[in-house]
């Protein structure tokens, strides 16, 4: 961790615990001390490890973290840029760099600023009468994504470093589902296709080309609105 972290500051961690809950990749808080001066506080941080990722699967996820923060959008953990970076002075859209090769498999890690806050999935579990207050905070901040970054086109995406997600597949799962490679995978099971979102997910998939108008940088995020 602490190699790792010497890509994003000189700092010195003072503790490490590994977080659980997420869906993919190895992620730790790591408290590192503050310049001198700041009272001898510790900031906390996330360090990422991204298994199962490529190195530029994880840089467009940072960049397309770093682009909804900058159009307002602040519900989402915020990537910590590598320090040392030589960026085009001619051209305020050169993106940063975010993502240190400094694991020692080589697996692509970044850093983030630390969220307070519990995981939705153990407060569901904890008291299950809060569910669809926590469903529909997740499904509210979802659309907020989408609002707060609509308009981008495919120009302006290419400039920032993002992926496009009619061309270039996004960060998830955007072009499977304009493939119908996820229908095709629920259709293939039994119990799956029979269930009623099945007519709900087919409506979402024909409004798809009228989407498709507005798409923005939260599609490379994240898939259809089925996500809600």
């Amino acid at each position: 961790l602490a190699s790792i972290l010497g890509d994003f500051a000189t700092v010195k961690i003072r503790s490490s615990k590994q977080l659980f809950g997420g869906y993919s990749g190895s992620s730790y808080a790591v408290e590192v001390n503050t310049p001198a001066g700041a009272d001898g506080k510790a900031t906390r941080y996330v360090l990422k490890v991204s298994n199962g990722y490529t190195y530029d699967d994880a840089e467009f996820m940072c960049r397309t973290a770093r682009h909804l923060s900058s159009v307002g959008y602040l519900e989402c953990c915020l990537p910590i840029p590598k320090m040392k970076q030589k960026r085009n002075p001619c051209n305020p859209d050169d993106p940063y760099v975010y993502v240190s090769k400094r694991e020692s498999n080589g697996i692509p890690a970044f850093l983030l600023n630390y969220v307070e806050g519990e995981q939705a999935d153990k407060v569901m579990r904890d008291n299950p009468k809060l569910a669809p207050t926590v469903m529909r905070g997740i499904g509210g901040g979802l659309g907020r994504m989408h609002s707060a970054s609509s308009g981008i086109d495919k120009a302006k995406a290419n400039s920032l470093g993002l992926r496009w997600y009619e061309t270039d597949g996004g960060c998830c799962d955007v072009e499977d589902q304009i493939q119908d490679k996820i229908l095709d995978k629920i259709m293939a099971d039994p119990d799956a296709k029979k269930h009623a979102f099945v007519a709900f997910y087919r409506r979402e998939l024909a409004d798809w080309p009228r989407m498709g108008n507005w798409a923005s940088a939260s599609h490379m995020v994240t898939p259809l609105r089925t996500t809600y």
